[in-house]
């Protein structure tokens, strides 16, 4: 049996636990607030932000974080995503541009609309000093504010490196992390380091794992497995698990917003955004009280 058959039967079998009864599609806030007798101007009905942490190539990650939040916006979910590494790889490798270390920014080239109306902004450390610097940057906070407003989850794009660098604001703003690991005994080491920064930054943070390039499904329990109980271990924490993805079998030549991935990989990459969606209609308690953007823009202009 193929991995994708696997996957697909897998997928069929747990769809009940995350979609809703009429359309499968993601609980609304005003779903939410009818199912839960709660009104629109409850103060708990507040955006969610989850930070994804890479341990890849620019490219490899970039490509994973942007097809996962198409992904979300098929199941009916406002997204925005947030490229915070230099180079910003999410936003040009949407755009169908090469990654470059060092780039010049204007406003309009920093928000992008992608498929499944899915928002794209690039704030890297350079990008937002930039942008504090012009005159137009209270009217492009009000604007970043107003899309912040306007959708259902804020993810968050970084390396492990941009992470540290930001970790301040980053952990303040974030409740939720996923870090990206691979089965190499190096990348878990790393991981780890990740996760002992950002329990220490915010004891009372929420990380979970998705592990990436696998052959075999043996290899997401080793990782599981071994990230888990060094957390519990040495850390007292526990790791939510999202899932798995297959190493990419084809080269990727040249930088395209298409949609079109491997199935093995559109499965994994679904099968993580439905467990997303259900974490966010059930645990209410971990939303936050909103201001990213202005957080950022306060944080660099000191």
């Amino acid at each position: 049996m193929s991995k994708f058959k696997r996957l697909g039967r897998g997928l069929k079998d747990i769809s009940y636990l995350f979609l809703s009864s009429e359309q499968g599609k993601f609980l609304l806030k005003e779903d939410l607030e009818e199912k839960n007798g709660i009104n629109a101007s409850s103060p708990g009905m507040k955006n969610k932000y989850i930070c994804l942490v890479g341990d890849e190539t620019d490219f490899y990650h970039a490509f994973l974080v942007l097809h996962l939040s198409f992904a979300l916006a098929r199941l009916g979910m406002r997204i925005v995503l947030v490229d915070m590494d230099e180079g910003l790889p999410c936003l040009h490798f949407f755009m169908g541009n090469e990654v470059r270390s060092n780039i010049s920014t204007t406003p309009d080239s920093l928000i992008e609309t992608g498929s499944s109306g899915v928002k794209l902004v690039g704030l890297s450390k350079t990008s937002i000093k930039q942008l504090l610097n012009i005159e137009m940057n209270d009217q492009i906070l009000l604007d970043l504010e107003k899309i912040e407003n306007d959708v259902d989850l804020v993810l968050v794009s970084t390396m492990q490196n941009t992470l540290l660098q930001m970790d301040k604001v980053l952990a303040e703003s974030m409740k939720e992390f996923i870090i990206f690991v691979s089965p190499d005994d190096d990348k878990m080491l790393e991981a780890y380091r990740i996760m002992k920064v950002l329990f220490s930054r915010n004891p009372m943070a929420k990380v979970g794992t998705v592990v990436t390039g696998i052959d075999y499904m043996i290899e997401v329990d080793r990782v599981n497995n071994k990230m888990s109980g060094a957390v519990k271990k040495f850390l007292d924490k526990e790791l939510y698990k999202y899932g798995f993805l297959y190493k990419i079998k084809r080269e990727f030549n040249t930088f395209s917003n298409s949609s079109s991935v491997e199935d093995n990989l559109t499965a994994c990459l679904s099968n993580i955004a439905q467990i997303i969606m259900h974490r966010l209609n059930l645990d209410e308690s971990s939303l936050s009280s909103g201001l990213f953007f202005k957080r950022i823009f306060a944080e660099h202009a000191h």
